[in-house]
């Protein structure tokens, strides 16, 4: 089974793109905490979201907040200048939840909250 959950903020703000077929889609980068010999480290995880969750994620986030992203790991290679095999990992997103948010501006230009999805869970280790 090929399935991965990341959860982590979002590192630039989120570029809305659109197929030849019409469908929308975003590639962000999600960075990522961990703890290794009691020393925290991140690590920067491509995500790729195509269709109305891209929408959905450019529309809430733009380029502030925390996601929880659900989906598969799909592996490429290619070859460098020099000839060498390069391998890169990126997942694919099938479910995203926005953690939260920052405050954003509304039309008026002033700050406004929103609220989290009434069915949303936190993970266990938040």
């Amino acid at each position: 089974m090929n399935t991965i959950s990341i959860c982590g903020r979002l590192t630039k703000p989120i570029e809305l793109k659109q197929q030849k077929n019409g469908a929308y889609y975003t590639k962000i980068t999600v960075a990522s905490n961990y703890y290794q010999s009691k020393e925290v480290k991140t690590s920067f995880i491509n995500v790729t979201v195509f269709g109305q969750k891209a929408s959905y994620l450019h529309e809430k986030l733009k380029d502030k907040g925390r996601v929880y992203i659900q989906g598969i790991l799909q592996t490429s290679s290619y070859e460098d200048k020099q000839g060498n095999k390069k391998y890169s990992f990126d997942v694919l997103a099938n479910e995203i939840q926005v953690i939260d948010y920052k405050e954003t501006k509304n039309e008026n230009n002033t700050e406004q909250n929103v609220d989290l999805p009434q069915d949303f869970v936190y993970p266990e280790e938040y």
